[in-house]
């Protein structure tokens, strides 16, 4: 593992802030002379979220060390962010700050560009998550799109250097779409074709599915499918250029991807 050969070159004096729910955990603090401290969701993890609901708006959860307890609203979106939110407060702790006072400061943190960044405009709201992508954060994101409010509109580009499976992964999110049972899909570029055609094997109506080339047929297809109150969540890898998908539909929403 190429995670476990930056850990063999910590110093005894240093530490590890690890994924505690991670499979390869083992491995990983073998390979570690540094001490170990590890974050999640799991009863093993020297700082554990609990309580975890996440909701349209934010998510909440109870951050546990040993026998503290301190309630949290994270302003912001999917769950996987309530697992980067642990990795910074363990990380913080260790550190030898206050636990107490980083749930506070993280209480305040807003999410960066483009990243489950949400807007509201033109009686839409908007989801902006392409900055990047992969399988996993994929699969993420589309969760969270399932539980907002009115009609769902996941446009999902291509996610890059899968290699030899990207087929297969894509063809996965496709499935993944249609089990969250979103209402509208529009699938962007060579790759994303899988994604639009697993949809719609796994069997969502072929009609809510829109194929489009590049960011202009996706942006003139949007232009017709799109209501007030719905929904929308762009996503896919940064070399797909989904900010010209905003600049054409709402050139007064600032987008930033450096």
């Amino acid at each position: 593992l190429a995670k476990a050969e930056m850990l063999e070159l910590m110093p005894e004096s240093g530490f590890a802030v690890l994924p505690g729910d991670d499979p390869f955990l083992p491995t990983l603090k073998s390979r570690s002379r540094a001490q170990v401290v590890t974050f999640g969701f799991g009863t093993g993890c020297d700082l554990r979220g609990v309580d975890v609901r996440m909701g349209p708006d934010g998510i909440d959860l109870v951050v546990e060390q040993r026998l503290r307890r301190f309630p949290l609203h994270l302003q912001l979106l999917g769950k996987h962010n309530a697992l980067n939110a642990l990795a910074a407060l363990a990380l913080f702790a260790s550190c030898g700050h206050d636990l107490e006072e980083g749930v506070a400061a993280m209480a305040e943190f807003r999410p960066v560009a483009a990243r489950m960044e949400s807007h509201e405009i033109e009686g839409m709201r908007i989801i902006l998550d392409c900055y990047n992508a992969n399988p996993s954060s994929m699969k993420l994101a589309l969760e969270y799109l399932a539980i907002c409010r009115g009609r769902r509109v996941a446009v999902l580009g291509d996610m890059r250097e899968l290699g030899s499976v990207s087929e297969d992964l894509h063809r996965e999110i496709g499935r993944h779409v249609c089990r969250q049972k979103l209402d509208v899909l529009v699938a962007v570029g060579d790759q994303a074709q899988f994604i639009a055609e697993a949809a719609i094997q796994e069997g969502m109506d072929a009609p809510c599915v829109h194929c489009c080339r590049d960011t202009d047929e996706a942006a003139a297809a949007l232009r017709l499918v799109l209501r007030q109150e719905d929904t929308v969540l762009l996503k896919a890898s940064r070399g797909m250029y989904f900010e010209k998908i905003v600049k054409q539909l709402w050139p007064s929403l600032h987008i930033d991807l450096h």
